[in-house]
């Protein structure tokens, strides 16, 4: 029975790990720097392609987010990428 480890690495691509520890990081710093009120109404859902996908409760959260974008990519992106709600 093969490792789970090595199943992986045959099926991810390097490219795809990278997407994905960079996910990870976007989703820490999310959690560390954004306000708990936003992080109620709002929520990270992908991140792919250097671009933040983010759901939000209703469309005036979204709106909201849409004024903050600067300050969000401020303080999430591993790098500089796009945001979108």
């Amino acid at each position: 029975m093969e490792k789970i480890q090595n199943i992986l690495k045959t099926i991810i691509t390097k490219e795809q790990k990278k997407e994905y520890e960079s996910f990870l990081l976007v989703e820490k710093k999310w959690n560390k720097n954004i306000d708990e009120k936003i992080k109620k109404a709002a929520k990270i859902t992908d991140y792919k392609e250097k671009t933040i996908i983010i759901k939000t409760k209703n469309p005036s959260w979204k709106n909201e987010l849409n004024f903050m974008k600067t300050q969000l990519k401020k303080n999430c992106h591993p790098q500089k990428t796009q945001l979108n709600t």
